[in-house]
């Protein structure tokens, strides 16, 4: 009865697979009840609803849920994949690479620009208050004066998202002649790294794909080509691949110190970790140069 209410209460009586629940068929396997329950939770996680009132509807806490919408986000990224390669048309799987980005943060499609901005405490809860301000990008948050901002969050968190904010997103001063704009450019200065071959090896891989999922066996078999796995048992060299990514940032903190603030958001998600599924360097590919001597 309660799935019953559940699917009846989000308005979902018309897909097949609600079917078994709605017509009291015998009664369903654990798993299978267990996967409506996830389904059902996640079709809140990103929605407007509040975060305390889907834990509460629930019985788990937000870091739960959001786990639980991070194993369901790579299926749903992976969906995708598949979906292009057997020519899908392109709405419809642009529609499931938004909804995988939303899994992971848990907000409504609209939340989606705010989300990008990976400030740390800035979640599903700011984002949805902002949203209902009526600030929806981060440009305009830019335009905020901080007065305002600080209304809506708490302090700290609206200090820093109205310093990133003027930082990345203001508009930029027109040069002197006022033919042409100033161009803003995202780029790190040129560093001098000392890393071990294997983390300098991986740190390569990534940045010749940057922007791009590289998963796991891909660098499996670029780090380790000896390796062979028959089993398909657990691969001893997943820790390996996290301490060199670990390396690797390290090595880029050590050397942009001075320069850059090395705690800031943009050098601690440079290589994200897709779980289950890769690794990623956060840029852009036209914001890479990778020059390899003969």
């Amino acid at each position: 009865m309660e799935l019953q209410r559940e699917v009846s209460e989000s308005m979902e009586e018309g897909k097949d697979i609600f079917q078994g629940v709605l017509k009291g068929s015998p009664r369903l396997a654990y798993e299978e009840e267990r996967a409506i329950k996830k389904a059902l939770m996640l079709r809140k996680w990103v929605s407007p609803l509040e975060t305390k009132a889907v834990e509460n509807s629930y019985f788990v806490y937000s870091g739960v849920i959001r786990r639980v919408g991070e194993d369901f986000s790579w299926l749903a990224e992976a969906l995708a994949a598949l979906a292009r390669e057997k020519g899908w048309e392109e709405r419809v799987v642009e529609k499931i690479e938004e909804l995988s980005q939303r899994l992971i943060y848990g907000v409504t499609a609209q939340g989606l620009p705010l989300s990008r901005i990976r400030l740390r405490g800035l979640g599903r809860t700011y984002i949805n208050q902002l949203l209902y301000q009526g600030y929806d990008t981060p440009e305009a948050i830019a335009e905020l004066p901080l007065s305002e901002l600080e209304r809506i969050l708490p302090k700290r968190l609206a200090q820093r998202l109205h310093q990133y904010c003027q930082l990345h997103y203001a508009p930029k001063p027109e040069k002197s002649n006022n033919s042409q704009k100033i161009k803003e450019e995202k780029a790190f200065p040129s560093l001098s790294l000392t890393l071990p071959p294997t983390s300098f090896s991986l740190l390569t891989l990534l940045a010749k794909r940057a922007g791009e999922v590289v998963t796991r066996d891909e660098i499996y078999s670029h780090l380790w080509p000896d390796f062979s796995d028959p089993d398909g048992s657990s691969n001893p060299y997943e820790h390996q691949i996290s301490d060199h990514k670990r390396k690797i940032i390290s090595q880029i903190k050590k050397a942009v110190k001075g320069k850059v603030d090395p705690t800031s958001e943009e050098i601690k998600s440079l290589i994200i970790t897709k779980r289950k599924v890769g690794y990623m360097l956060n840029l852009k590919r036209e914001e890479v140069w990778v020059l390899v001597d003969d």
